[in-house]
């Protein structure tokens, strides 16, 4: 039996802040999550910030995947 792969990756982003190319990808091929790294993370009010542009970009995920309200 042959099984497809997985249609799923979990990505990163280029910087401190999500640009508009990245929001939109996002939308258009969502991710099954985003990794975070030391470039994308400046301070504790620029964090807030950047989760709640990931948050408007992706779209809702089911319940127990990972995103917490």
């Amino acid at each position: 039996m042959s099984h497809a792969p997985p249609k799923a990756a979990i990505v990163g982003i280029a910087g401190p802040r999500l640009d508009a190319r990245e929001a939109a990808l996002f939308r258009r091929l969502p991710p099954a999550g985003v990794i975070l790294f030391r470039r994308n993370v400046e301070n504790p009010a620029q964090l807030r910030v950047l989760t709640a542009e990931l948050r408007r970009a992706l779209p809702a995920w089911p319940p127990g995947c990972g995103r917490h309200s």
